[in-house]
């Protein structure tokens, strides 16, 4: 469970990131600590490792999970919180009955008024303030039982896996689209997943996009024991959590030689939860790590890199001048924060820390040196006109980060305040790998960081 918090927290779920960025502007000036997910996987992990939320708020039509089924597990863990359903006209019948039944305290139709809405929330904080004043004078336990934190980290395994099979499934039907170059298809695999439905879904998806020799185990012991019987395999796909030993140690086994196949490119499956560890992984040479749930296509893109990574070229020269430096993605939306962070793993960018505000980032700021600040436009906290002030004081003695904007739907007059700060790297729209590192360059050049851009 996280530290309390100093100001009450709101959870918000919704899958479009436009509803997200939208009421994050509407909130800006209430007194919450606002954590907004895309996906409600990632929500349940967000209420399990920090426990206590004033008010969430979710969508009902999302992938993986109905909004009304996550606030029904919340209920169970967090009852003193306030739940409220965002929901279109054809679910009223349904969101009436769920509010009937006790599951969601308020429903609020789409599209809402933002002073109404933000009216409502004050209210749904004095509600919830008022019922853990009463339950502390009654002497109610605040903290969930041990029960109610397994039910909920079973939940969002169980909807991992099936999540993961959601999108092998979408992947089956849609194989003609994906880019596998001749090479790939080429390539003989080796799947390692506890889960038969995945690791089935896994080899017939990859053979269905033309990889023909693909095959499956279940546990790292099955694995050595394939391997150490056919000729080298080029690709181990592996979960991390597998039974008895993980994928960490079959990754081990396979380097130090115990199998033919002790130059295969090795790509890790694993969870959220697991960030530290797969950090570690990547260090110790692990060459990549898919976060369930995935699609082929991101697969294959980092096979074709992995593929083509001994060849030289000025791109690649240019890119590696960046993998010693420190950055900080400082993103409300946890999904954005990740996939950056990933993209720049992919070029080696291995130091890299992850702030849900401004604030939090300016702490990091103050610990340690940081050359560049990845930063959303729609931050709650975010102040442009004394954000580069702000940088300077947190830096102490050492040069002020570099600043990278990205934002999904700028408005107008940001766009503007962002150049009035100074700052020109800017990212409009879903953040691509190349146009990032472009990004990263520019920023650097505005700020005359000859010292990195030089290579000195």
């Amino acid at each position: 469970m996280g530290e309390a918090p100093t100001r009450p927290r709101l959870l918000l779920i919704d899958d479009e990131p436009y509803i997200l960025e939208a009421l994050a502007r509407q909130l800006r000036a209430e007194p919450f600590e606002v954590k907004a997910y895309r996906n409600p996987l990632d929500a349940l992990e967000s209420l399990f490792q920090l426990g206590e939320f004033a008010i969430i708020m979710s969508d009902n039509q999302m992938p993986g999970l109905k909004g009304l089924d996550l606030l029904a597990r919340a209920k169970d863990f967090a009852p003193h919180t306030r739940r409220l359903l965002l929901t279109g006209h054809t679910e009223l019948n349904e969101a009436i009955a769920a509010f009937n039944d006790g599951v969601i305290h308020r429903f609020i139709n789409k599209p809402w008024d933002a002073d109404d809405l933000v009216k409502v929330l004050r209210e749904e904080l004095a509600a919830y303030e008022a019922t853990r004043r009463h339950g502390a004078l009654q002497g109610a336990p605040e903290a969930p039982s041990g029960e109610a934190h397994g039910n909920l980290r079973a939940t969002v395994e169980e909807l991992k896996q099936a999540l993961t099979q959601v999108a092998l499934h979408e992947d089956s039907n849609r194989t003609r689209r994906l880019h596998v170059t001749p090479q790939m298809r080429r390539l003989t695999v080796l799947v390692v997943e506890e889960n038969a439905k995945v690791r089935q879904l896994l080899v017939k998806t990859l053979q269905s996009a033309g990889v023909m020799s693909a095959s499956a185990v279940g546990s790292v012991e099955d694995a050595l024991r394939h391997l150490n019987q056919v000729p080298a395999v080029d690709v181990i796909l592996s979960e991390w959590n597998l039974p008895g030993l993980d994928g960490m140690a079959l990754f081990q086994a396979l380097r130090s030689g115990q199998t033919p196949s002790a130059k295969a490119i090795f790509i890790i499956m694993t969870t959220r939860e697991n960030r530290e560890a797969v950090e570690q992984a990547l260090s110790s040479g692990v060459d990549y790590y898919l976060i369930k749930p995935f699609h082929l296509d991101t697969l294959f893109d980092q096979i074709d890199k992995l593929l083509r990574r001994g060849r030289k070229d000025a791109t690649e020269s240019r890119t590696a001048k960046l993998r010693k430096l420190q950055f900080i993605v400082s993103n409300m939306d946890r999904d954005t924060r990740y996939k950056i962070q990933q993209m720049l793993a992919l070029n080696g960018m291995l130091n890299v820390s992850l702030a849900d505000s401004v604030s939090k980032a300016l702490r990091v700021i103050q610990e340690r040196k940081v050359d560049v600040l990845i930063l959303d436009c729609n931050l709650v906290d975010v102040q442009w006109a004394g954000l580069r002030p702000q940088l300077r004081e947190a830096s102490g003695k050492n040069l002020p980060p570099s600043v990278v904007v990205t934002s999904i739907s700028p408005m107008p007059q940001e766009f503007e305040r962002i150049h009035e700060a100074g700052i020109t790297a800017f990212l409009p729209g879903p953040v691509r790998q190349r146009d990032l590192i472009d990004s990263i360059f520019k920023a650097l050049e505005n700020d005359e960081r000859h010292d990195i851009l030089d290579g000195e």
